[in-house]
């Protein structure tokens, strides 16, 4: 299906392309190890292993109750130990891998976090001096009243991340210990 192209303004094209370029990145950073484990992450995460795994189990089963009940001597007879084997190399296998999965995702998301990061940052900076500038303004159009504005003046200061942090971390601490008043 054919999409009719979207123009965009250049600042959004931006923004896209350099989100495109951090996730493009963090894929050409892969090793082959690591590709090997998205490939197996990828594989071993689709729905129809819902159906497979226990479809293998069920024919094992199957297969091994078959036999002996032919009278052929199997592999794995009850009580299957060897399927248990089998079941528990898997689940260990698997575990690593989604877990080395999981590592390579922390790492993306943390680079993320760390752009947010920033550029709240610089956000905060760029609405400062925006707000700094329309109040030097004011008071220099003599069209308007120069009258003193306090909220305008604090908002023209960049915040100080440490005291934002603190300041959440006491009103959670007030919470809590409101909390746990209130309940006992």
């Amino acid at each position: 299906m054919n999409r009719p192209s979207l123009t965009l303004p250049d600042h959004v094209e931006t923004s896209v392309r350099d989100s495109a370029s951090l996730h493009a990145e963090h894929e050409a950073s892969e090793d082959r190890l690591e590709r090997l484990i998205s490939l197996l992450t990828a594989t071993i995460g689709q729905s129809r292993a819902v159906v497979v795994v226990p479809g293998f189990v069920c024919l094992w089963l199957l297969g091994s109750l078959g036999l002996q009940h032919l009278g052929v001597v199997t592999l794995d007879p009850a009580p299957f130990a060897g399927l248990q084997l089998t079941r528990a190399i898997a689940a260990a296998f698997m575990t690593v891998v989604i877990l080395a999965s999981q590592r390579r995702s922390q790492i993306l998301a943390n680079r993320r976090e760390q752009l947010m990061l920033q550029l709240a940052f610089s956000s905060d900076h760029k609405v400062a001096k925006i707000i700094a500038l329309l109040e030097e303004l004011r008071r220099d159009d003599p069209m308007i009243e120069n009258r003193p504005d306090r909220e305008a003046a604090a908002m023209a200061q960049t915040s100080n991340p440490q005291a934002v942090v603190d300041a959440i971390e006491q009103v959670h601490e007030r919470f809590v210990v409101d909390a746990k008043g209130a309940s006992g």
